[in-house]
């Protein structure tokens, strides 16, 4: 799947930047395929697939990616439904929302197209409400670069600004998702401040509760990461449950009821954090791990990662230029690669010695491999996040473990001790944090070009295939 997945980003990526019709693609890809069929036991076969599947990948782009829909900046009749809680700010209440209709030349369309809503607080609106309203959807301007790129990858064809004269009608359903109840149990227990911003971004990926102050600082630290949801998250909800049915694996057959049990709150843990691609990246690989231990299959972990990319890819080609995709997935094959196989040679007999090395290595591979990217995106390196690594992930298993119990079952006798521990586990994260991130060295202000980027990637790969190449020669004593 490696192998594949390659050229399918590289045509996804191609065609991006080239237009041609879909027919034409449909049409160079389905011949491909043919001759690639007919020549299948000559070498130059191979290239014909390959061709195919960039090809592919730019039949999915065109088809599957993101067409604004909307006449932009023209005022028209909007159907408009709130897809997540608004956050008031500076008068307005603010929230992600998705146009599901609209008129044009007097006649109604269907639409699917999200916009940054902008409404006015005196319209009562939470997740799930239905706003009939006359508003335009206002692009995202130039100067916003790559903010404005990244917002139109992810489907936002741009802003929406209603004011109370604006709306015509307002309806107000039931509608609820496991994220809106999920960030409401957590409100419940009476956390306040940042310390309740951080809790609630790293149990269940919410982040606008956050200061810009606050964000800045995890970033300088080099903590940024773990307040988005991602492979390591879940793999503490795995473990967690995976210990909690360790029981099952002494009765006949109960290793297999337990590894399938195991997937239903990993994906209802993806569903609570409003399935974003990491999270959805780490949940269909901890699936996969699950069937190859009921199957006794082989896990390769390099391929199924692959695999998941594709898949996702397919549903939504425009992820692969979204920076959380990237730095996701950057991350884990560095780990695939470099952080098990460090891990393996630093072994010991005692297992706190093991747990402790291998979040040091997990922690100092990910941030290295991810420099690049970050420091071309985001324009800071962080020089002390290695260090801090152990620390922030050790508060993550407390904060995501307790996070999970009580949204799971909020009783009463559990939210003093919830309560307690969550608030004084996020104080002191923030505490260290914020400590950490005011020091001067603390990180760098440095911003890559894209072709330094590239350059690095490259040299990164080549020396990889090389040492992964080299074999050590074994030799064989022959004396008697």
């Amino acid at each position: 799947m490696l192998v594949a997945v390659i050229p399918f980003m590289a045509g996804i990526v191609l065609f991006d930047l080239v237009a041609i019709p879909v027919w034409a693609l449909w049409g160079g890809f389905l011949l491909c395929l043919l001759v690639a069929a007919v020549g299948l036991r000559s070498s130059a076969s191979n290239l014909y697939i390959v061709a195919a599947l960039v090809l592919f990948g730019g039949v999915v782009a065109s088809l599957r990616g993101f067409h604004p829909q909307v006449p932009a900046g023209e005022k028209t009749y909007l159907v408009v439904e709130i897809e997540d809680n608004p956050v008031n700010r500076k008068g307005f209440a603010v929230t992600p929302a998705r146009v599901v209709k609209y008129e044009c030349n007097g006649t109604m369309r269907d639409a699917d197209e999200r916009v940054n809503l902008y409404l006015d607080t005196l319209v009562k609106a939470d997740f799930g409400t239905r706003i009939e309203a006359l508003g335009r959807v206002i692009p995202f301007p130039e100067k916003f670069g790559a903010y404005g790129r990244l917002m139109s990858r992810r489907g936002f064809g741009g802003t929406l600004f209603l004011r109370a004269d604006d709306v015509l009608k307002v309806e107000n359903t039931e509608k609820r998702s496991l994220h809106i109840v999920a960030v409401e149990r957590l409100s419940r227990l009476g956390l306040s401040g940042d310390e309740a911003a951080t809790i609630v971004a790293m149990a269940v990926g919410d982040r606008r509760g956050m200061t810009p102050e606050l964000r800045e600082a995890y970033a300088r630290a080099g903590a940024s990461h773990i307040l988005a949801v991602s492979g390591l998250h879940v793999g503490i909800v795995f473990m967690m449950f995976n210990l909690m049915l360790v029981w099952m694996s002494f009765v006949h057959r109960g290793h297999v009821v337990r590894a399938v049990l195991v997937v239903v709150p990993i994906w209802i843990y993806a569903a609570i954090c409003g399935f974003s691609p990491s999270v959805v990246r780490a949940a269909v690989m901890f699936s996969v791990l699950q069937g190859a231990v009921i199957t006794s299959s082989r896990y390769v972990s390099l391929n199924v990662l692959s695999a998941t990319a594709f898949a996702m890819l397919v549903y939504r080609p425009d992820q692969l230029f979204d920076i959380s995709f990237q730095l996701s997935f950057i991350a884990v094959i560095a780990i695939l690669i470099w952080g098990i196989p460090l891990m393996r040679m630093l072994r010991t007999r005692r297992w706190w010695i093991d747990a402790f090395t291998a979040t040091m290595v997990v922690g100092m591979v990910s941030s290295i491999a991810t420099m690049p990217l970050v420091a071309h995106t985001f324009g800071v390196v962080s020089i002390v996040g290695v260090l801090l690594n152990p620390i922030v992930i050790i508060c993550a298993y407390i904060i995501v473990i307790l996070a999970v119990v009580w949204i799971a079952a909020p009783f009463a006798p559990l939210a003093v001790v919830c309560e307690s521990l969550l608030s004084g586990v996020g104080a002191g994260l923030n505490f260290v944090v914020e400590g950490v991130a005011a020091w001067r060295w603390s990180a760098v202000d440095i911003s890559l070009p894209a072709w330094a980027v590239w350059l690095i990637y490259g040299v990164a790969i080549a020396i990889t295939v090389a040492v992964r190449n080299t074999e050590t020669k074994k030799t064989v004593n022959l004396s008697l």
